[in-house]
């Protein structure tokens, strides 16, 4: 009798990029995540942190607008079934 392989596919590696744009009353935070080699693209949603502290959280290709200015931020981007966990590159204060 045969038997199937029942393992799932390893995940891929991701990447995930903070960007920060001050608009004078607001800072807008966009966190790009990119899968590397694998069908489809990330899907789920990235946690930002100032520090140790959530600040908020937001789908994949959403923005996190904020009218105080945190002093660091960090995108943690969770992973799903086909790419790995990743977090961005740590943002200080001033943004611009």
């Amino acid at each position: 009798m045969a038997t199937a392989n029942l393992h799932a596919p390893k995940p891929k590696s991701s990447t995930t990029t903070l960007t920060a744009t001050d608009n004078v009353t607001e800072i807008v935070f966009r966190a790009d995540v990119q899968g590397k080699g694998g069908s489809g693209s990330p899907t789920g949603s990235v946690v930002f942190k100032d520090g140790a502290t959530v600040i908020g959280t937001v789908q994949l290709g959403g923005e996190l607008t904020m009218t105080t200015g945190p002093q660091t931020v960090t995108a943690i981007y969770g992973g799903d079934a086909q790419y790995t966990p990743s977090t961005s590159q740590t943002l200080t204060a001033p943004f611009v």
